[in-house]
C-alpha cells in the first residue's frame, strides 16, 4: 500500500468506520436527531451540527490546498452557521461532509507518493503533513461528537 492509499484510507475510517481509535463519525451519528445535532447540552461547546460543518469545510480547504490553491477558512467560513435546523438539513448536512470527503479522496487517488512532498500555499509544511493532520482533525472532532451525543442521551434520559 502506498503512502497515499494509507492516507486515503485513515481518512476514510475516521468518516466511514473501522477506524482504529473508536467509532467513526458516521457511526457515532448513527441515529442523532436534527434536534440533538442542534442542541447545546454542554454550556459554551459548540453542536453537533456545528462540528460537522466545521469538519467540512476543512475537508474542502485541505481539497483546496491539495489543489494548489491558498485558502484560509476564519469566521464563519472555519465555523459556519447553522440556518436551518429541520430534518431534512440535518440528513443534508451529513451527505454534504461525505460529499466533501468523496471529493477530496477522488483528488488523493490521482496522487503519486512524490506528490505529497509538495508545499502547501502560504504554510512551512507540505501535503503529506497536512492530509495526515486532517485525519487527525477528524478523529479529535469524532471525539468531541461523541461526547456530545452521549450527553444529549443523558439529558433525554433525566426527562
Amino acid at each position: 500500500m502506498t503512502v497515499v492509499q494509507q492516507i486515503v484510507d485513515d481518512l476514510q475510517r475516521a468518516i466511514e468506520g473501522d477506524s482504529w481509535q473508536g467509532p467513526s463519525i458516521r457511526e457515532i451519528l448513527d441515529g442523532v436527531t436534527a434536534s440533538d445535532a442542534a442542541s447545546h447540552p454542554i454550556a459554551g461547546a459548540h453542536s453537533i451540527w456545528e462540528l460537522v460543518y466545521h469538519v467540512t469545510a476543512w475537508v474542502r480547504a485541505v481539497h483546496q490546498r491539495v489543489l494548489g490553491n491558498v485558502c484560509e477558512p476564519a469566521g464563519q467560513t472555519d465555523w459556519p452557521p447553522v440556518p436551518d435546523t429541520s430534518d431534512p438539513a440535518w440528513l443534508q448536512a451529513f451527505a454534504d461532509l461525505r460529499r466533501a470527503q468523496h471529493e477530496l479522496l477522488a483528488t488523493l487517488n490521482t496522487l503519486t507518493d512524490d506528490d505529497l512532498s509538495a508545499p502547501v500555499p502560504n504554510r512551512a509544511y507540505d501535503r503529506g503533513h497536512m492530509l495526515r493532520g486532517l485525519a487527525h482533525h477528524h478523529a479529535y472532532h469524532a471525539g468531541q461528537i461523541a461526547l456530545l451525543e452521549r450527553a444529549c442521551n443523558q439529558r433525554r434520559n433525566r426527562h
